[in-house]
């Protein structure tokens, strides 16, 4: 189950990982929600080391053929 967080345009509560609020429709802050999460924790940087080693991965495919 989501935690919740206060919406600070209407004070109503808002689920974490929404971007903006249910009841007034205005965006929330921008550590709140699943994209700010990943912008702002551990997502980051292990997409940052997928998308290297897929790089590299099509690197060594390329010198091979």
């Amino acid at each position: 189950m989501s935690e919740f967080q206060t919406c600070p345009h209407c004070g109503k509560p808002a689920p974490e990982e929404n971007l903006r609020c249910i009841y007034c429709g205005e965006r929330l802050p921008v550590e709140s929600g699943v994209i700010g999460g990943f912008r702002f924790g551990r997502g980051r940087v292990l997409f940052l080391v997928v998308a290297l080693l897929v790089l590299f991965g099509f690197f060594i495919l390329y010198r091979l053929f």
